[in-house]
């Protein structure tokens, strides 16, 4: 897995480190309604547009995944609670068995010297 994260990083790596070496020019960014005028490196935009459709795309996976989520906690619970019954009726079982067993053993003779 760690190798396949490698093979996809690095080249990704390497694609984004070149973009922003050959896009370092300065574009004026104009605020419309406000008065401001930003100059920023075209690289930034990018990048920043990158990291919004990343976030983007994890809000939406994550939403996604809300109904496997709730699906896991609810077998997690389950799981749980089977486990608490079986252990209560194991520790039941023991003790029927041990009564048994007491019923089971004839009591001493007594002895008539």
């Amino acid at each position: 897995m760690k190798l396949l994260f490698w093979i996809i990083a690095l080249p990704l790596a390497l694609i984004v480190i070149v973009f922003a070496l050959n896009n370092r020019m300065l574009i004026d960014i104009d605020t419309w309604p406000l008065e401001y005028t930003l100059k920023v490196p075209l690289f930034g935009i990018a990048l920043v547009g990158i990291f919004i459709g990343f976030l983007w795309g994890g809000i939406i996976a994550w939403i996604g995944a809300g109904k496997t989520r709730k699906r896991a906690r609810d077998l997690h619970r389950r799981v749980e609670t089977d486990q608490r019954e079986k252990a209560a009726l194991e520790h039941k079982i023991k003790k029927m068995e041990a009564a048994e067993q007491q019923a089971a053993i004839p009591p001493a003779p007594a002895d008539a010297a």
